[in-house]
């Protein structure tokens, strides 16, 4: 008789996606039912990761970043989870062109993992695009803080950036400061023209005090 359960329902949706998925021509079909099956499970990963690999397959970017939430929402493992919902981000910006929700798909990725580095990088990038270049700095400076120590210099000197973008000078500086306070030389070799040029005397005065601080070789930088 006629599959009527759900779960019944979904299997036999996604046998009828595996036959269709090997005939090219029926590829998009394949997805859809993969799509159905996993509206009939929304808890099974596997139905998820299927449905991915046809969207995939299919090259529907909205189908594929809707898998994607799918496979960000039923993994077990943290890192999948991170990667899923890193790339459906990218995704709606930079191949749907939605970058407000591509804001909303971070913030709410985020709301789980809030120490997540790789998606406040994303959070960063998506605010940059939306001209929120201060709340960018933030952004970035928060992923770098999220980071080991040895891979915070790049984040913080795009933290930096953003906020000179935005106006706000002394806190580019800042943010530099605070990298040369960690040892990175590269940090403070661009601090020190921004607070020549454009810092307030207190962030010129805090760059120069950085510039005579001993090395670790006891000579001045």
């Amino acid at each position: 008789g006629a599959a009527t359960d759900p779960a019944a329902r979904a299997g036999v949706l996604r046998e009828r996606a595996l036959v269709r998925a090997g005939q090219p021509s029926m590829v998009v079909e394949a997805s859809k039912d993969a799509r159905a099956a996993f509206r009939l499970v929304p808890g099974d990963a596997d139905t998820a990761t299927l449905w991915l690999q046809l969207a995939e397959m299919a090259g529907d970017d909205k189908d594929v970043a809707d898998a994607l939430g799918a496979v960000a929402s039923t993994t077990a493992k943290a890192s999948e989870r991170s990667e899923a919902h890193a790339r459906r981000v990218r995704l709606l910006q930079e191949k749907l062109g939605d970058v407000d929700g591509a804001l909303v798909a971070v913030d709410d990725a985020l709301r789980l993992a809030p120490d997540d580095a790789s998606l406040l990088e994303e959070r960063a990038r998506v605010l940059t695009t939306l001209g929120r270049h201060k709340d960018a700095g933030a952004a970035y400076a928060s992923a770098a803080a999220a980071r080991p120590a040895a891979d915070r210099g790049p984040l913080r000197r795009a933290s930096a950036a953003a906020y000179e973008k935005g106006g706000d000078v002394d806190e580019a500086i800042a943010v530099l400061c605070a990298a040369a306070d960690d040892g990175d030389l590269d940090s403070l070799l661009a601090a020190e023209p921004l607070a020549r040029d454009q810092g307030g005397p207190a962030s010129l005065e805090r760059v120069l005090s950085l510039l005579l601080r001993p090395a670790s070789n006891g000579a001045t930088l």
